[in-house]
Order: structure tokens, then sequence, then C-alpha cells
């Protein structure tokens, strides 16, 4: 799977009894930057918080290798 192909994507990350969901915005060399929710106050290793201006939402950034290694692709978003 090409990086390219990632742009739009949904991703799934589970852990310590919590559901994390993010949807690649940008990918920028090695580092792909994810619109998540289910956030709530933690940061799973290896995933690095950006303030976001949308409430309820938070923009994160993960390498490449964690996003294939932890997380879970689980579809493409729908289009506005």
């Amino acid at each position: 799977m090409t990086t390219t192909s990632w742009l739009g994507s949904v991703w799934s990350l589970r852990g310590n009894e919590s559901l994390l969901i993010g949807q690649v915005q940008a990918i920028e060399g090695e580092v792909v930057t994810l619109s998540v929710i289910g956030l709530e106050g933690m940061t799973p290793d290896g995933v690095e918080v950006l303030p976001s201006e949308e409430p309820g939402r938070a923009l994160a950034r993960v390498r490449s290798a964690t996003l294939l290694g932890r997380w879970k692709r689980i579809g493409m978003a729908e289009p506005a």
C-alpha cells in the first residue's frame, strides 16, 4: 500500500479500554497527520497531539511505521 492512497482513509487504534479513530489529513515523508476523536485526555505511545480549532477533535501525528504496526485501516471517509 502506498502512503498517497492513505489520504482520507480512516484508521482505528484500540487499547487500554478506549477507542481512537482518525482520518488521514496529510502525509509529510514518514509522518502522518490525522484528525482524531476519542483521545479523552490520554495520549497513546507513538502519538503526538497537536492543537485543533475544531471542538471535540484533535490532530495527531504518528510515524507511518506506527500507523501500520498499531492501527487498523477501517475504510475511507465519505465525500462531503
